[in-house]
């Protein structure tokens, strides 16, 4: 049973909200944790400020927003934090169908790649099979 480690998490991530790095709490926010609106509150604060700092005009890419951006000094922006940001600019989900259809392709090259290189094909989804 997860819960008391992922509770230990959500309470020690609780009290170290304040100082906690971009990309921990980028990890955290896209964990199941009983904090996880509170730290998706707190990223979508973060990405609504990158989102408000974007130029609004081509004249306006002079660079800063480069250096804002790499500032954040940050891989990704995580699934909450990139699904944020997809939201902030008015970017909805893909359907149903087409996500379905676009896992099978993923999936498919990752089982051709796994197979070039010997592995076995129940790692290409990423899941353990049982």
């Amino acid at each position: 049973d997860a819960k008391p480690l992922l509770a230990a998490i959500s309470a020690e991530a609780l009290r170290s909200i304040e100082f906690i790095e971009l990309q921990a709490l980028i990890s955290l926010a896209d964990m199941d944790l009983p904090c996880s609106a509170i730290l998706r509150g707190r990223l979508r604060k973060i990405v609504a400020g990158l989102v408000d700092s974007l130029p609004l005009t081509v004249e306006q890419w002079d660079g800063r927003w480069r250096a804002t951006a790499w500032g954040l000094r940050i891989d990704t922006l995580g699934h909450a934090g990139s699904r944020l940001l997809w939201d902030l600019l008015g970017v909805g989900e893909a359907p149903t169908e087409f996500q379905k259809r676009a896992r099978l392709k993923i999936e498919a090259v990752l089982r051709a790649e796994l197979a070039a290189l010997g592995e076995p094909p129940s790692q290409a989804s990423g899941r353990k099979q049982p």
